[in-house]
C-alpha cells in the first residue's frame, strides 16, 4: 500500500483516535511521511506474543550500565508470530506508545527515536493549531 494511500487511512479513521481529521492531515500526515518515506519498505512485521500484544526488548547501553531502552524491532519478513503493519500505521501507534522508547527497523539498520517522533510531532501540532481556527 502506498504511504498516500495509508495516510488517507488515518484521516478516515481519525474519529476512532479520537483526533480531528484535520489534526490528522494537518499536523500528523507531515510528520509521518517524512518519517516512513525515509525507510525502504512501506509496512513491516512486529514481533507479539499469541495475544496480540507488541513484543518489547529492554537494551542496555554496554557504555552506559544501567541505562536501558525499550524497542520494538521491525522485519521486512515476518520472524515468527508478527503482526504485518503499514509503515505510517506503525509509526502513528509508537506516537501513542509512552512504553516504547524506540523502534528498530532491521532490514535497513535504522532506528526512530520515539521522543524524537514525539516531539516532531508535538511540535507539529501546535504550528498547526496556531495557523489553523483551533486556537
Amino acid at each position: 500500500m502506498l504511504l498516500e494511500e495509508q495516510l488517507q487511512i488515518l484521516i478516515d479513521q481519525a474519529a476512532s483516535y479520537d483526533v480531528p481529521p484535520q489534526v490528522i492531515s494537518g499536523a500528523f500526515v507531515p510528520v509521518l511521511q517524512n518519517y516512513a518515506s525515509t525507510l525502504p519498505q512501506e509496512q513491516y512485521y512486529i514481533a507479539t506474543n499469541q495475544s496480540g500484544d507488541w513484543l518489547m526488548t529492554i537494551l542496555e547501553s554496554k557504555s552506559n550500565p544501567g541505562q536501558q531502552k525499550r524497542v520494538i524491532f521491525a522485519f521486512e519478513q515476518s520472524k515468527g508470530i508478527c503482526k504485518l503493519l503499514p509503515v505510517t500505521h506503525l509509526l502513528f501507534e509508537v506516537f501513542g506508545r509512552a512504553e516504547i522508547d524506540s523502534v528498530v527497523f532491521v532490514d535497513c539498520q535504522r532506528e526512530i527515536s520515539r521522543a524524537n517522533l514525539a516531539q516532531d510531532i508535538n511540535r507539529s501540532i501546535k504550528q498547526y493549531l496556531i495557523q489553523s481556527s483551533y486556537c
